[in-house]
């Protein structure tokens, strides 16, 4: 009987550390995904749609192949916002982020990312060479735009982003 009683303390001892234990980990802050979500790190910290006070969308120019993927977020009345262009696209594969075409949108409409505590900075492409963006998904049919991205990012004082464990699930508007 005493070691039954015994096990039962030793046991019940082990089950408060183990608890204990878990929550001084803290678990980091994941990357959202599916239907209608863009998330990635941005040095690091993480950055989602999908959620409250977001927005994410793609619209596929038929005339050029263009593709324009654009994503933001609203915080305290101030809004980061991200617009990757990504040209020639047919089907599933690796692609560079760059520019859109003048004939598709206005020449203003690169890939950049407007982003910052309180005073927002526009940041545009490092090098549009190494700047990849994965389309894993291209469906004109179901209307779906997948992929991944990793790009680096610079404004006009030099300060550099890295955005790093990007992916996006979005529906596909198409105009022709």
């Amino acid at each position: 009987m005493n070691l039954i009683k015994l096990d039962k303390k030793i046991f019940s001892c082990c089950l408060c550390l183990i608890i204990q234990s878990c929550q001084l980990i803290s678990t980091p802050e994941q990357i959202i995904s599916g239907p209608g979500t863009l998330g990635m790190r941005v040095n690091g910290k993480v950055w989602n749609t999908g959620v409250i006070n977001t927005y994410a969308s793609s619209i596929l120019f038929y005339n050029t192949k263009d593709i324009r993927i654009d994503a933001g977020i609203s915080r305290n009345g101030d809004q980061e916002s991200l617009l990757i262009a990504i040209n020639n696209v047919s089907s599933i594969g690796y692609y560079n982020m760059g520019f859109l075409k003048p004939a598709s949108v206005s020449p203003r409409d690169s890939t950049k990312f407007w982003y910052g505590d309180n005073e927002f900075e526009a940041y545009h492409l490092l090098s549009a060479r190494t700047s990849l963006i994965t389309i894993t998904r291209f469906d004109t049919v179901y209307h779906v735009l997948a992929g991944k991205f990793n790009c680096s990012l610079i404004n006009n004082k030099g300060d550099t982003l890295n955005l790093t464990d990007g992916r996006f699930e979005l529906h596909l508007n198409q105009i022709k």
